[in-house]
């Protein structure tokens, strides 16, 4: 999906579900130019890798995770910033922003988080971590974690980093639901178990049955080899 972002100022706050992704954001300058956020794609690469290297990103290295990117582009094609965003499991990380005005960066930033919002829910995501330190983040609830407080995913870095983390769920809530999915994942391993013992019981039967109607043919013939006219 694709948003048209035209506004000079978007107010933020903490996840909301009300905007939804393709909603045209209201201009409040004279003459806007219209933007679209979307997902990254092939067509995109030397557009984003300019922002990496403007920025002081290792440009080869991102380019091999490009499908984690999302853009913003002018209605000419011109790709205007670019934002990461990996999941792992049920945590979200935003990484490498990149903005070629500087001067619109919270208003595309504001953009970008209402897409990550909803891609959040769309993965059923817990927790959000980045390393930014823009204060936009800092507005949007991001908030150093006390230490011990949250796990790090080892994929999103080393737990020493700057980090901040939005918690989408009540930690409460997220110890509820994660004991759920394990409860349901035992259920279901035990179902599965079940199911392949019967399956192997029926499997063994069949083998068996098989078995014995070859003695039996190897008996008759036996049997009839020594019998007149065998």
């Amino acid at each position: 999906m694709e948003n048209t972002l035209t506004s000079s100022h978007v107010d933020i706050g903490a996840p909301n579900a009300s905007r939804g992704s393709d909603t045209p954001v209201k201009s409040t300058s004279i003459n806007p130019t219209p933007l679209t956020v979307r997902r990254a794609t092939v067509a995109d690469i030397a557009g984003i890798q300019a922002l990496w290297s403007a920025s002081g990103y290792a440009v080869e290295e991102l380019q091999k995770r490009l499908v984690e990117f999302q853009v913003v582009s002018s209605p000419e094609g011109e790709i205007q910033a670019a934002i990461g965003f990996r999941v792992d499991g049920r945590n979200g990380e935003i990484h490498n922003e990149a903005y070629l005005n500087s001067d619109r960066a919270d208003e595309i930033r504001a953009e970008f988080w209402d897409r990550i919002q909803n891609l959040s829910r769309n993965h059923g995501l817990f927790r959000l971590w980045t390393q930014h330190d823009a204060a936009f983040w800092d507005k949007a609830d991001f908030t150093k974690p006390p230490e011990g407080s949250a796990n790090l995913p080892t994929s999103f870095g080393e737990q020493e980093g700057n980090w901040k983390t939005l918690a989408l769920k009540d930690e409460k809530e997220i110890s509820v639901t994660m004991d759920q999915e394990f409860e349901l994942f035992k259920v279901e391993q035990t179902q599965y178990s079940e199911k392949a013992m019967r399956q192997a019981g029926v499997f063994k039967w069949c083998v068996y049955a098989t078995i014995g109607s070859g003695l039996l043919y190897g008996g008759y013939l036996i049997i009839s080899s020594f019998l007149p006219g065998g």
